[in-house]
């Protein structure tokens, strides 16, 4: 009997999937460290800070008023440094700070009897 050797084929060798498997690994795992830009949060945190700086919020509600500047001002900076899922967040806590801001300043001015907007 004559021994006949199997010849693996190029495209099924343990090597080239090896190597494939390798790639698609790496293309992944860099795919998923690239992150969009906060362009939504970013746009809602500043909104909310204008809001809460038309209600008069740095008066009557300066813990979450200063809470939510630093915040943005913060978030704006990872922004520029493409630290973009650090700046979502910080625009995040900025919208979520402002928010409570406005919200704490309009209920004193009702209150108070003062005209609020």
């Amino acid at each position: 009997m004559r021994k006949t050797a199997v010849r693996t084929s190029f495209l099924f060798s343990k090597k080239r999937l090896t190597r494939t498997a390798a790639l698609c690994l790496t293309a992944a795992v860099l795919a998923a460290c690239v992150s969009k830009p906060p362009y939504e949060e970013y746009s809602l945190a500043q909104t909310a800070l204008r809001a809460a700086e038309e209600a008069d919020s740095s008066k009557y509600s300066p813990s979450h008023w200063l809470n939510a500047e630093s915040s943005y001002r913060e978030g704006e900076q990872a922004y520029k440094l493409n630290e973009f899922d650090k700046a979502r967040t910080l625009f995040i806590r900025a919208r979520l700070s402002a928010e409570k801001a406005e919200n704490q300043t309009r209920l004193k001015k009702f209150k108070s009897g003062d005209v609020f907007q």
